[in-house]
């Protein structure tokens, strides 16, 4: 019990992980290549990553 309470604390609640896993699952079931499976979900989470980072740079500049 104590392992599911780590995967939900610690994965799930990291928006790009989580969405990288969609984005996983998305691809196998489009039963695509495992080359595109990685490519799609290194891509989807770098993109959360950087949209986040641009978000609070422009939120932290605007709030003093």
């Amino acid at each position: 019990m104590e392992f599911l309470q780590v995967i939900i604390n610690e994965i799930f609640r990291q928006p790009a992980i989580l969405l990288a896993l969609i984005a996983m699952v998305g691809l196998i079931l489009q039963k695509k290549s495992f080359n595109d499976i990685v490519k799609g979900t290194l891509l989807t989470a770098i993109g959360v990553v950087i949209l986040t980072f641009g978000t609070d740079t422009i939120v932290g500049s605007i709030v003093p």
